[in-house]
């Protein structure tokens, strides 16, 4: 069964919402599922952090923004839906959610700061919003990303923001190029599809 939250006025879920042993053990006791109630209007900075056996999580329409790190480590997670209502995704947000396999993006969300999916290595498709006109370094070794939907609101990107993606699809590259190219003091460097990551 779902494990729900009975802080019932909640506005932001926090994460000393949740104790060490629910991270550790209650995820992992065929309670992997969170719907959170609509009166949660923020996702706080490490909310979820480290709930390995969190599989998924309902995240409700009253949600505007997913804080840093909210949902870093959590490797059960296979799918999240991020509603429309959803205008910011944290640094870090989906840090190293290594089963997580696809994930679309709501035009609502402006922002999608550094790290948000980095070491996703399950990840193969990605779809963008139609509101991004900017993409930051937030795919560091998604090995297994392969088609990534880019808008035409996308006028630039980080140098590195695909660092280490090695099984991109051609059309993806050539996307990526085309925006790179079209900046005239930047071209593409050649770093953003090599094998070795920066730290």
């Amino acid at each position: 069964a779902p494990f729900y939250f009975y802080y019932e006025s909640a506005e932001k879920i926090q994460s000393e919402f949740i104790d060490v042993y629910t991270r550790e053990h209650e995820f992992a006791n065929g309670k992997g599922k969170v719907r959170l109630k609509d009166s949660v209007k923020e996702i706080g900075n490490g909310a979820f952090r480290g709930c390995r056996g969190l599989t998924s999580v309902s995240i409700p329409n009253s949600v505007t923004s997913i804080g840093d790190y909210a949902f870093e480590g959590c490797k059960g997670l296979t799918s999240v839906v991020i509603p429309d209502s959803v205008t910011e995704i944290g640094v870090g947000a989906f840090l190293v959610c290594s089963n997580l396999t696809e994930v679309t993006i709501p035009d609502t969300v402006t922002c999608i700061k550094v790290g948000a999916f980095n070491g996703c290595s399950s990840l193969r498709t990605f779809t963008f919003g139609k509101s991004i006109t900017y993409i930051d370094r937030i795919f560091t070794a998604c090995r297994n990303l392969n088609f990534v939907e880019i808008p035409d609101s996308v006028k630039d990107m980080d140098e590195y923001a695909f660092y280490d993606c090695t099984n991109l699809s051609e059309d993806t590259k050539k996307r990526i190029k085309k925006i790179t190219e079209t900046k005239k003091t930047t071209k593409i460097s050649e770093d953003v599809f090599v094998d070795d990551v920066p730290f």
